[in-house]
């Protein structure tokens, strides 16, 4: 037996389809025939709807099926919310043993805030509206005013909480915390700033929003790239600057025998490397190649391709011992290679002999500088194909113009040659000369590592950047919500965890991306029925990624009716 419908012409030429309850059967030759065993009326028709549930309540009654119900009135959704973000984090939250760092006061405050700016980035009032479509019965009682003493909490306590965070994560994710990975970035503030006039300054923007008041945040590493703490400094402080503060307090405040220091040229200043040295604090820096002046790039850069070591096939290395002589006084240094090449940085301003011989006298020490020196080759004729078609933009852009100003606001000026403000031609000698730097980069160390292992670690430097394009836009640092420059701190505290959760989740994933998790596990969803007066918890489907996740993290699977 089944339902049929059927579509009839009326009088006006319109067609209505009707319902019929047919059965099948075969005549007498064998051809399968349909038989009609009761019209049962129009298919929009209310009377019709009532006549249908009222077969299907009979029939049920017939086949025993006491706890079917009537859809219509006897079943109701009260609320749908989402489970499976929560549920994934949660559980990684708890790995970490988070749920011990923090005061049980705030910790669920601390949990919630943290959830949302990996789900649905907002403010913290907007957070209390969010929280209602994420199923967590704990978080009923949460009020507003709670989540900003919370915030407090975080800053009151920062140096104890992540001492102990540092401590799980190594011991969870075993991590080698020798190699500390370090870099800062600007987060621009949109307004005044005039409740945290200390925090919020003008200064140079990595955003290129020099309009902006900004502070600095700075982030520290392991090398498996999870972050192990952070600090933030007025937004006036250059590198330079802030890295002699970090470097006093993370040895003693992580309790750690020995630190590397991974980092790039641009935060790192002579006084700083000289710091290092004096309190034995090992490094591996990223010098910047084109501040090499030209006997330094003779030296380290017109190194033949037969010279260097090979690794990988992407990857080749060399190591160069420069002595370097140090004038104690003015601080100002000469460098000569080991070996038969001298390099002489020496100005004679009409008092040469005068000069020189006042320098004899000064007092000087020689230190040994080790560069290692790596080369792609791949990445070697991408620079060169580049090279070329921006000699090609160029020459474009010198036969459409011929004032200055354009070259100025691109950064071409290098390559120009102007005479009284006008374009006379193009420096190609000087673009030949930029082949020097094509799949290269010079790496400065005082580590005892084999010079082979160096170059890898460096590599781990990516991990931080990438780690701070994650911290600026999917975990939404800006804009922020708070004026006083203690809930600017502790927002950025909430930022933090967030970063330590997702870059852990992404650690833990084999071959499911974290976006696609995330996206997955949002369509996890658990409705509150009433089902003849009853409440039921029914939760949807896992889809997607989700499945592998739960897996994975080996999470158990909640059941489909939760209550």
């Amino acid at each position: 037996m089944y339902l049929y419908t059927i579509k009839r012409k009326n009088k006006e030429g319109d067609y209505t389809d009707y319902y019929q309850l047919c059965e099948s059967y075969r005549d007498e030759e064998g051809k399968p025939k349909r038989r009609v065993l009761a019209n049962l009326g129009k298919k929009d028709n209310p009377n019709t709807t009532k006549k249908l549930q009222r077969v299907v309540l009979q029939i049920a009654s017939a086949a025993g099926m006491k706890d079917l119900v009537n859809l219509n009135t006897e079943i109701t959704t009260s609320w749908s919310k989402s489970i499976g973000p929560k549920l994934v984090i949660r559980k990684l939250w708890e790995d970490l043993k988070l749920d011990f760092v923090f005061s049980e006061k705030h910790h669920e405050h601390i949990f919630m805030m943290v959830l949302n700016r990996l789900c649905d980035p907002a403010s913290k009032m907007k957070c209390m509206r969010w929280k209602e479509t994420v199923y967590e019965p704990l978080w009923d009682e949460i009020k507003l005013h709670e989540l900003y003493k919370a915030l407090d909490y975080l800053i009151d306590n920062k140096e104890k909480l992540e001492y102990k965070m540092f401590n799980n994560i190594r011991d969870v994710f075993n991590q080698n915390t020798d190699l500390m990975l370090f870099d800062t970035t600007s987060v621009s503030y949109w307004g005044e700033g005039e409740n945290a006039p200390e925090l919020l300054k003008f200064g140079y923007s990595k955003e290129k929003r020099n309009d902006l008041k900004q502070l600095i945040v700075a982030l520290l590493m392991s090398e498996g790239g999870i972050p192990v703490g952070h600090e933030t400094y007025p937004g006036n402080q250059v590198d330079v600057t802030s890295f002699p503060k970090i470097i006093a307090k993370v040895k003693d405040k992580f309790n750690l025998k020995r630190v590397v220091w991974v980092c790039d040229r641009g935060m790192i200043s002579q006084s700083n490397i000289e710091l290092l040295d004096s309190i034995n604090h090992e490094y591996i820096i990223g010098i910047k190649m084109r501040m090499l002046n030209a006997a330094q790039k003779e030296i380290l850069l017109a190194t033949k391709y037969k010279d260097f070591t090979k690794i990988h096939d992407n990857l080749y290395v060399k190591q160069i011992i420069v002595d370097i002589e140090v004038n104690e006084e003015d601080k100002k240094e000469e460098e000569s290679i080991k070996g038969d090449k001298k390099i002489e940085v020496e100005s004679d301003n009409g008092n040469g002999n005068e000069q020189s011989r006042k320098k004899k006298e000064k007092k000087t020490k020689i230190i040994s500088r080790r560069y290692v020196v790596c080369y792609n080759p791949q990445q070697a004729k991408i620079d060169a194909i580049n090279r070329e078609h921006f000699k090609e933009i160029i020459t474009r852009k010198v036969l459409e113009k011929t004032d200055k100003s354009w070259i100025v606001k691109n950064g071409y000026r290098k390559y120009i040659k102007l005479k009284e403000d006008i374009i006379e031609s193009i420096d190609y000698e000087r673009l030949e000369k930029e082949k020097i730097y094509d799949g290269k980069w010079v790496l400065l160390t005082n580590t005892k590592l084999e010079y082979t292992e160096i170059a890898k670690y460096y590599k781990s430097l990516w991990q931080i950047e990438n780690a701070f394009k994650e911290l600026k836009s999917s975990l939404d640092v800006k804009p922020m919500y708070h004026w006083t420059e203690k809930r600017i701190r502790g927002h950025i505290f909430i930022c933090f965890l967030a970063l330590v959760l997702e870059l852990g989740l992404k650690n833990k994933l084999i071959k499911v991306s974290y976006d696609e998790a995330m996206e997955d596990l949002k369509k996890l969803q658990v409705s509150l029925l009433k089902v003849k007066g009853i409440d039921k918890l029914k939760r949807t489907k896992l889809v997607g990624t989700a499945p592998s996740v739960f897996e994975q993290l080996k999470l158990a699977i909640p059941s489909m009716n939760m209550v």
